[in-house]
């Protein structure tokens, strides 16, 4: 070469070729780019570079890896050579640096891959010898797959399900992964006996099989998707012992199973819902024609069909069925029949499909016999239920007259109080001051009592024409299973009303709460204070309830459980009747709220 030759060479311009990152992932579909930087702008018409595979090139253009021509910049065409041992690239007309990026392509071969690229030759650039060349490994890490779910105990009584999840690092392949799963030596649970599958409730699963001898089987993923979850339900049967299910998946074709993470245990007992049967007052007059409500309460809800329980009255019961009391079969809840052996030992009762709560109103008879009656009643037997030793008895007396009550004087102490109706004081008749402190005051069973709670956190439990009185302090009362005609008075604090029956209910001074349960038939005044009204919690009350003092602004109206119900503001309905406005929803008044009109459901009616 001549000397002007050489320094012809020295001044030509210069080019370098960069890769980065020098590993790439299968898995994780890693991309690499090849970064090509000129010291001069290309010329008119592109730059063609000559390029060859290094020595320890091994990778397979189409087959390890493409080349991604469209997330490429400055790149004109790519063409390699006939026999395969390199190419011309070629660099857009006056670009200084043009990028190539390749991505690793998912092959079934684990071993690793490497590309190697050197820039050989460009006419009118020179080659910088030191940056000429890439390396860059292609790895085969599989995706992983983890496996667990919960809850690890599950109930036939409470129908409770549980939740086998399943996550993949990398979405599912096309046509959806296939997984073989076993169950464990400590699996006892068998499908279809002990639990079902809930494929509607489960996601992303395209099927779940069961090999022929019921050790496991196989769930495949949808395409594309990375979570999916299998849901399972117990089965209710007559085996009392406990269940396991223990699953751990096995394999998946181009996918590693998390050995850390790959377990489904849960454990399904054989708990029995139960049965409570209680009621009260446990006195009823002739003369005043009170009634006693006996109620009874199911923890899970009544199967098809309805739950026949049986029933016997005790032996201090001398009270007879249609001469002494009678049934309000009208008055009483959620009772599809009751019915009477032919000795008159008993009977069965029959509650409602899907009910949890029922009760049963009795209405003494006035006769001539002025001896007292007793009514004692006991549940036996409800087929696949167990009755509560502890809490299953009605027991009312009934008089020809009511005891005049003598209105005893019962006193709390300046700390926390809990005073207890037929055991702290006589259950009728009582005047009770509390005094301060956080009290708590149960009335049940009782009747015409008077509380003043005074100062601090209440809380109060009303029976039957109870009239109480929380004072200062953020109160409670719970008129749930009382027998009507109470009033309840907040006062000054952010009190809570539980409502019942037939009740009336004054929040007073405060931001007051008022929950309506199945009753109904109240009457609610919030006073001073943004209150809330919520007059559907979970189940719709009998009768309407009235609201006395709504103000659109201040107020809400609150529906708690809309979805389920099915309500919402189309559903809704306002009706303006006399100057009031009546809450609806399919024809049955919910709330009648006194003086109010223009009422809006989006900004005064909450639904939750």
């Amino acid at each position: 070469m001549s000397k002007n030759e050489s320094e012809e060479m020295k001044n030509l311009p210069i080019i370098t070729i960069q890769g980065t990152p020098e590993v790439i992932s299968e898995s994780n579909q890693t991309p690499q780019f090849a970064t090509i930087s000129l010291s001069q702008p290309a010329p008119a018409g592109g730059l063609p570079i000559d390029y060859i595979f290094t020595a320890e090139n091994n990778a397979v253009v189409g087959e390890d890896l493409v080349v991604d021509l469209d997330a490429s910049t400055n790149i004109v065409s790519l063409e390699p050579s006939a026999d395969g041992i390199g190419g011309v690239v070629t660099i857009a007309e006056g670009a200084t640096t043009a990028t190539v990026v390749t991505l690793p392509l998912v092959d079934k071969d684990s071993d690793e891959e490497v590309l190697g690229v050197q820039l050989t030759q460009a006419e009118g650039f020179d080659i910088d010898s030191n940056k000429n060349s890439f390396v860059v490994k292609i790895v085969d890490e599989k995706p992983v797959i983890k496996y667990s779910g919960g809850p690890n105990l599950i109930s036939e009584s409470e129908q409770n399900t549980a939740t086998a999840s399943i996550s993949l690092s990398q979405p599912a392949p096309s046509g959806g992964l296939a997984i073989d799963y076993i169950f464990t030596s400590e699996d006892t649970a068998v499908v279809g006996e002990d639990l079902t599958v809930d494929l509607e409730a489960s996601q992303n699963i395209d099927s779940l099989t069961f090999t022929p001898d019921g050790t496991g089987g196989v769930v495949t993923i949808t395409e594309g998707a990375t979570e999916a979850t299998v849901v399972v339900l117990p089965v209710v049967d007559n085996d009392t012992d406990e269940e396991i299910l223990n699953v751990q998946l096995t394999s998946a074709q181009g996918y590693n199973i998390d050995s850390e993470v790959n377990n489904f245990f849960v454990k399904i007992v054989d708990e029995k819902p139960v049965i409570k049967y209680s009621g009260g007052p446990n006195l009823i007059s002739e003369s005043e024609q009170n009634t006693a409500t006996a109620s009874i309460s199911l923890s899970q809800p009544a199967p098809s069909g309805g739950l026949a329980i049986d029933y016997i009255f005790t032996s201090e019961d001398t009270a007879v069925v249609g001469e002494d009391l009678t049934v309000d079969l009208e008055a009483s809840q959620n009772i599809d029949s009751l019915t009477f052996t032919p000795d008159g030992t008993g009977g069965v009762v029959t509650i409602t499909e899907g009910a949890t709560e029922a009760t049963v109103v009795v209405l003494p008879v006035v006769d001539n016999d002025t001896d007292e009656e007793i009514l004692n009643v006991q549940l036996t037997n409800a087929q696949g239920y167990d009755i509560d030793s502890e809490v299953n008895n009605f027991f009312v007396k009934i008089v020809d007259d009511l005891p005049e009550p003598k209105y005893n004087l019962v006193s709390g102490t300046s700390g926390d109080d809990l005073l207890i109706a037929g055991i702290d004081f006589d259950a009728v008749g009582n005047t009770i001051f509390t005094g301060a402190g956080d009290d708590e005051v149960d009335l049940f069973g009782g009747n015409k009592n008077r509380v003043n709670a005074g100062s601090g956190n209440d809380v109060i439990y009303v029976s039957s024409k109870d009239r109480v009185f929380g004072g200062a302090g953020d109160d409670e009362f719970d008129a749930t299973d009382g027998m009507g005609k109470n009033r309840m008075s907040g006062g000054i604090g952010n009190d809570v009303f539980y409502l019942g029956k037939n009740d009336r209910a004054f929040g007073g001074k405060g931001k007051d709460k008022f929950f309506v349960q199945s009753g109904g038939g109240n009457i609610l005044f919030g006073g001073k204070g943004s209150d809330e009204f919520w007059i559907v919690n979970q189940e719709i009350s009998q009768f309407p309830n009235t609201i006395v003092d709504f103000e659109v602004g201040n107020d809400v109206i609150g529906i708690l459980g809309s979805s389920s119900l099915g309500i919402d503001t189309s559903t809704l309905k306002l009706n303006e009747v006399d100057s009031n406005t009546e809450i609806a929803f399919s024809g049955k008044i919910l709330a009648i709220l006194n003086g109010v009109t223009g009422l809006d459901i989006e900004t005064s009616i909450v639904l939750a």
